[in-house]
């Protein structure tokens, strides 16, 4: 049986430090917020 992660969701207070592990620690890449598709009904906001 092959196991397979599709996503995950952790909720942080330190979103920094969630971001230091998953890049630092399990050698994971950012991927842009662009490539991540989203209805029209909610926009992308950067500010």
């Amino acid at each position: 049986m092959k196991l397979e992660f599709h996503h995950i969701n952790y909720v942080a207070e330190d979103v920094d430090r969630l971001h230091d592990f998953y890049t630092n620690i399990l050698g994971l890449a950012d991927i842009p917020i662009q490539s991540f598709p989203r209805p029209e009904a909610t926009p992308l906001n950067l500010s």
